[in-house]
């Protein structure tokens, strides 16, 4: 699992795995969940490079606590710089990784850099994870896939959210449209 999805669980998996034996190879599984974990982060990077700040506010214009979210999570990647990558991997509901891959994209660190440092930041994280799950085992196995059930409502709460603003903002659009044009239908008669 690790290996397939670089997720937390299958690091903390093959952690409780290893320790009593049963998997081997866990650093080259390691190494190839890091790579599947980041395969896409380079398009937020290219986004940030593409759009700047304009990206941030699309996102941040679906609500106001998104809004105060990201300019909090900006905040602190503005004053970590480049060891915000490091951060961007903490386990808690804020767009962490967004903001921070878009800000990269945003002040010109070359995407090599990027892409070298994303790879040591999960990397770490999923070490982490192994060894908790090397040291604990099968609980804390357990309390990630607890996690991982709640993060999973969060982001399909968020995404309902997202579209539900951006639909209440096209309807609102479309109705000042209509209204427009029967204004100027009416002053012209």
């Amino acid at each position: 699992m690790l290996a397939l999805t670089g997720s937390r669980i299958g690091a903390a998996s093959t952690g409780a795995l290893a320790a009593v034996g049963e998997v081997k190879y866990w650093l080259a599984y390691l190494l190839i969940g890091s790579l599947v974990a980041i395969k896409f982060d380079w398009v937020y990077w290219w986004a940030g490079k593409l759009w700047g700040r304009g990206i941030l506010d699309v996102q941040a214009a679906n609500s106001p606590r998104a809004a105060k979210n990201i300019q909090r999570v900006e905040g602190w990647a503005r004053k970590l710089g480049w060891l915000g990558i490091f951060l961007a991997y903490v386990p808690i509901p804020l767009p962490i990784a967004f903001v921070v891959f878009v800000l990269m994209g945003m002040t010109e660190m070359p995407l090599w850099k990027f892409i070298v440092l994303d790879f040591i930041s999960k990397t770490l994280w999923s070490l982490l994870y192994f060894w908790l799950g090397w040291v604990i085992g099968e609980p804390v196995v357990f309390v990630l896939e607890q996690y991982a059930k709640v993060a999973n409502w969060i982001a399909i709460g968020l995404l309902v959210v997202v579209f539900w603003g951006v639909f209440r903002n096209q309807s609102k659009k479309q109705q000042a449209e209509a209204e427009g044009i029967g204004n100027a239908i009416s002053a012209g008669q």
